[in-house]
């Protein structure tokens, strides 16, 4: 486990040859296949506000939404499995390791974005099959958006996703005690929620009322944590401003902040215009400031709402990290994929890029190769530098992988 929170400041913009690396390795961690909107979540349009848009008469039709999507090699894609009855809504899809027996497995759940009103669960198969390939069981979980149903509805529907979960740990041999959130923008929030708001908030509505709907690590990236507090307000349903402002902060993370908080791992563009972020720090400083043991802000430089597409080759393994740490199984290495990220950014300057004596400080059996699993960086990474596809990283090929990225004639001195 952390023993010690973390905040860094990432400049990732100040680095071309980091920039032509990621461009190179990155793809979307959590790309989602809803298409972007116009107006902003601290920004709503009229069309956007919960309050002005009436509910939908017609439940949503999810045949145009269905993508043609195949899990990847020991992988079980579960799709459509209802975690409540009486709405279609409510359906999770669950990606499972073939070798699914043995000890219960760790549980990461995918809460996706669009500002509360657009996306869908269909759009996180991708990721939650990644985790699966990693040992996990992929949850993606698909909620009411405001255009068919008032906050707190979202929030009702991932925290009754989470209590079924639980209650039918055993039919997917999963833990219940190791169930980690992952999520970008108001799917942020959504898991954030997961994380701090407590069943006396009055927010647990549904079936399985004698399982929490608390998870046990959350990772969320640009979150919204004080709906009162911004233009969000204007998204609550209420005859007064009074009666919005209040239902806003009973559905703001920031309201929530004590000290049995479970970890948290918080990324956010400093110059992100849509979820400033302020609510970055602000909400990690209360959960400090209450108790919480284990909370880690990540900053980064000149990033603006969704820094994951392009700097995945830091970010993903730092996410990875976050969470083999917390319900995963491989204590320490959250700390040693933040140390990777910061050399990254102290050899920025150097036109020698990256080397191989760096990386090689991560060669714990000290035999002059990194294998897979002492490779500190993203699996991509490993294949383009492992020319002799062996497994196996050994100096000279990291050498050609630093030459071919620098242009460099000469090994450069460290």
């Amino acid at each position: 486990m952390i023993h010690q929170p973390f905040v860094h400041r990432l400049n990732l913009l100040s680095s071309a040859g980091l920039l032509a690396a990621v461009a190179l390795l990155a793809t979307p961690l959590c790309a989602q296949d809803a298409p972007k909107k116009k107006s902003t979540p601290d920004r709503p349009d009229a069309a956007d506000r919960g309050s002005a848009r009436p509910p939908r008469s017609e439940p949503r039709d999810f045949t145009d939404t269905e993508v043609k999507f195949s899990p990847p090699p020991g992988v079980k894609l579960l799709a459509d499995v209802a975690y409540r009855e009486g709405n279609p809504v409510w359906r999770v899809d669950l990606a499972l390791p073939d070798a699914s027996h043995g000890l219960p497995r760790a549980v990461i759940i995918n809460v996706h974005g669009g500002g509360w009103s657009a996306g869908d669960k269909n759009g996180g198969r991708s990721s939650i099959c990644y985790w699966a390939q990693r040992g996990y069981v992929g949850v993606s979980v698909r909620y009411r958006l405001l255009g068919e149903a008032p906050f707190p509805a979202s929030i009702e529907d991932v925290k009754c996703a989470v209590r079924w979960l639980r209650a039918h740990a055993r039919d997917y041999n999963l833990d219940p005690n190791r169930i980690g959130a992952y999520g970008h923008s108001a799917g942020a929030h959504l898991v954030a929620m997961l994380g701090v708001c407590p069943k006396e908030a009055g927010l647990d509505a549904g079936p399985w009322p004698d399982q929490s709907s608390l998870v046990n690590a959350v990772c969320a990236v640009a979150t919204p944590t004080d709906l009162a507090g911004s233009r969000e307000v204007n998204r609550f349903p209420g005859a007064t401003e009074e009666e919005r402002h209040t239902l806003a902060r009973k559905c703001s993370p920031l309201t929530y902040a004590n000290a049995g908080a479970p970890p948290f791992l918080l990324i956010h563009g400093i110059t992100d215009g849509t979820v400033p972020v302020d609510h970055g720090k602000n909400f990690a400083s209360a959960l400090r400031a209450a108790g919480a043991k284990n909370v880690n802000l990540f900053l980064l430089d000149a990033m603006g709402h969704d820094p994951m597409p392009t700097h995945e080759a830091i970010l993903r393994p730092l996410v990875d990290a976050f969470f083999d740490t917390t319900v995963g199984s491989r204590a320490g290495v959250l700390e040693l994929q933040t140390d990777l990220a910061r050399r990254w950014q102290l050899e920025r300057a150097s036109e020698q890029g990256f080397g191989f004596e760096r990386v090689a400080e991560f060669d714990r059996n000290h035999d002059g190769k990194l294998s897979r699993d002492e490779w500190p960086g993203t699996d991509e990474m490993f294949a383009r530098i492992d020319r002799g596809q062996n497994n196996l990283i050994e100096p000279a090929e990291m050498e050609a992988w630093r030459r071919s990225r620098t242009g460099a004639t000469q090994p450069g001195k460290k």
